[in-house]
């Protein structure tokens, strides 16, 4: 209650001086002030505003500038390895899952999320005015964005309808079963094969089914009933009712409620995508955010998950190979840019409604930027040097 504006602005300057971030711990310091006033919690009121500039990222000159944009780059080694096992036609679920998902995102500009929320029936074609087709997803952008069709370039298209092909083969079992748990069915298909000669699954069936400590860990295999084997109807009931209490939002993947298991391109099974471990017949999963980013990073942790480690990329390196998700969304704008792509069409293919943000995703040189003037506006450049141009280019 006797929060003031001078408090405020002292925690200002503590974020400045602590913080590398300190821009987002400004804005988070205003919704604070605002709560408290929407809520009538202080003595006096707070018409408070952070002075804390957002940090600038279109210097383009520099050492540190030229470091900061590689960083933001994926490591081109790790891309190439990453294709070279794509175009080897996988067999593992995990390294599908890898590579489709990686190539996706070298497809168009995405965030991870954006991916793994597409739809098993994304795939769009329309005809062109030449008579072409034009191939994308329908899509649903993150933070704000309003649904859209997002286009493949046509040199990607081949690589993008292989990826979502392979993705789509190895998810279809998990959607079945996702299909099965809505449809109300009591038959569960397949269900008949774990059976014995009596028509009776036993406990021990039942936990190599549904995992030992898999999703179902919570659940006590005695729900099945007092006997030491269940009837394949006792089972298929309690099955339905396990997995859709484990998923307490089925049939949507989360409490958005704009996409089901059954409709879900990334439905898998637990531990389907794991290299050390068999998927969990009778489960449903979905990969996080982190789920490739993990078997793509460096860490010796998690060395037995990881995909570099696997194929051998890493023997004999002193830098281990890794790249992020949000690497390939920055490099496929940079190439975008470097395109000659407008600004308006960038934007819309990122799925921004703000312009001024391909900025931060644009990591052409100064010297790219030199030449590309040299080209289209000669005497704008004329008889000035490269370092002399490249320490004025603030774009």
């Amino acid at each position: 209650s006797k929060i003031s504006c001078a408090i405020l602005d002292g925690a200002a300057q503590i974020a400045r001086d602590r913080f590398k971030s300190a821009y987002a711990v400004g804005r988070e310091i205003a919704t604070l002030a605002r709560f408290l006033n929407g809520h009538k919690l202080v003595a006096q009121s707070l018409d408070w505003r952070s002075s804390i500039r957002r940090p600038t990222d279109t210097v383009r000159t520099g050492v540190k500038a030229r470091k900061e944009h590689e960083e933001k780059l994926p490591d081109l080694d790790a891309v190439e390895a990453i294709a070279s096992i794509f175009a080897g036609d996988p067999i593992h679920a995990a390294d599908i899952f890898v590579t489709s998902t990686a190539a996706m995102l070298l497809c168009a500009p995405s965030r991870i999320s954006e991916i793994l929320e597409l739809r098993v029936d994304c795939e769009v074609e329309e005809r062109k005015r030449d008579g072409s087709l034009a191939y994308g997803w329908a899509f649903r952008p993150k933070k704000g964005g309003a649904p859209m069709i997002k286009w493949i370039p046509d040199p990607m298209v081949d690589i993008a309808k292989l990826a979502i092909a392979r993705v789509r083969d190895i998810t279809a079992p998990a959607r079945d079963l996702a299909k099965w748990l809505e449809s109300g069915n009591t038959e569960l298909p397949g269900c008949s094969a774990y059976a014995d000669e009596n028509g009776m699954i036993s406990r021990t069936t039942t936990k190599e089914l549904v995992g030992h400590k898999g999703p179902l860990k919570g659940l006590k295999l005695q729900e099945i009933g007092s006997f030491r084997k269940a009837t394949i109807a006792e089972f298929a009931a309690w099955i339905r009712e396990a997995l859709i209490r484990e998923n307490r939002h089925f049939p949507y993947v989360s409490s958005e409620r704009n996409l089901k298991f059954s409709d879900s391109l990334f439905c898998f099974k637990e531990f389907q995508t794991a290299y050390k471990k068999s998927a969990v017949p009778l489960s449903l999963w979905r990969p996080s955010n982190n789920a490739l980013n993990d078997k793509l990073s460096d860490s010796l942790e998690r060395e037995n998950d990881s995909f570099f480690d696997r194929h051998g990329f890493n023997a004999g390196r002193e830098h281990r190979l890794k790249v992020t998700s949000h690497q390939f969304r920055h490099l496929v704008t940079t190439f975008a840019h470097r395109g000659g792509l407008p600004s308006s069409e960038i934007a819309r293919w990122r799925g921004s409604k703000d312009v001024k943000q391909n900025r931060a995703y644009d990591h052409r040189s100064e010297f790219e930027l030199v030449a590309m003037l040299r080209e289209h506006d000669p005497a704008l450049v004329r008889n000035k040097s490269e370092l002399e141009i490249a320490e004025q280019i603030k774009v």
